[in-house]
């Protein structure tokens, strides 16, 4: 699959994600992030084992101990990103969350200056300011979400940078490693802990208190979400190990903006006021910025 090809599957299944899960939480008020990853886990391995007792996937790694300690640091952080993204959800509208989670395009950068020892160019750093910058004029006009839902998303950016850079380093150690074995061993391996969670949360208790538990409008949502959550981590994995974090990241920036003006639009919410519109659009000038200019430094390698 063309690299272009990868972004724009992972762009589209992501944006998807985000708006069938704010849906689920504004018109069912369903909150219960374990059950939601419990569902994409379960959909991730039926569907993988399935097509590997087909021989459609037959160079998927068999589960192993080695296989378990490689990809121990990737679960915690897929977890991790999942569950504090739809937690942070819950307390923040879906423009503010966007603009909250591309601080991962801050992270990405730290971290390839100090970690990679990458030079610092400077039009990626003024479109990463411009990020930052933007999320903080958004939050300080923002009545309708708190500080601790910022907190929680910027959280699930830590562990969504862990993620990417943790899915590349697996693919290199074993080409075998690609998008599919890596989603089939997250996905085993964070079922135990998942099952633990729920129980200690109680969300199984809080599910079947939920009033719309027997519409089948509402079991429709949740089935549909669970299988776009699966794309998108799909597509995440792919474009982490097939392209790079950065172009990872890049793609999330432009579906970002995307999300944003759908949010605005879609969800009651959202009170919008000049700051906070000021905040999105710097932010999302920003995003468009730092994106560009990956994209003309990938063009001028290549060439």
């Amino acid at each position: 699959m063309k690299p272009l090809l990868i972004c724009l599957y992972y762009g589209i299944s992501s944006t998807l994600t985000n708006i069938s899960n704010k849906y689920l939480i504004n018109n069912f008020n369903f909150k219960c992030s374990f059950i939601m990853l419990l569902i994409q886990c379960s959909i991730a391995i039926l569907f993988i084992e399935g097509a590997r007792r087909k021989g459609v996937y037959k160079d998927i790694p068999k589960m192993s101990i080695t296989q378990m300690k490689r990809s121990s640091i990737m679960t915690l952080a897929f977890m991790g990103n999942i569950i504090f993204g739809l937690i942070g959800m819950t307390y923040v509208n879906l423009p503010m969350y966007v603009s909250l989670r591309k601080q991962s395009t801050v992270m990405v950068y730290i971290s390839e200056l100090y970690l990679f020892k990458k030079p610092i160019e400077k039009w990626s750093t003024v479109g990463v300011l411009m990020i930052s910058l933007g999320a903080v004029i958004s939050a300080i006009n923002d009545y309708s979400s708190s500080l601790l839902g910022y907190l929680i998303v910027l959280t699930s950016n830590v562990m969504n940078t862990g993620l990417l850079y943790s899915a590349k380093k697996m693919k290199m150690e074993d080409s075998k490693n690609g998008a599919f074995a890596q989603l089939y061993y997250t996905a085993i391996l964070s079922i135990p802990f998942i099952l633990i969670s729920i129980y200690y949360t109680k969300e199984n208790v809080s599910l079947q208190s939920n009033p719309y538990l027997n519409s089948s409008e509402f079991l429709i949502c949740l089935v549909v979400a669970g299988c776009m959550a699966f794309n998108n981590n799909f597509g995440c994995f792919l474009c982490a190990t097939q392209n790079s974090p950065m172009a990872t990241t890049v793609t999330g920036n432009v579906k970002d903006i995307v999300s944003v003006f759908i949010g605005l639009l879609a969800f009651s919410d959202v009170k919008p006021t000049p700051l906070f519109l000021t905040g999105i659009i710097f932010s999302a000038t920003g995003a468009l910025l730092y994106s560009a200019t990956k994209l003309k430094d990938l063009k001028t390698k290549k060439e």
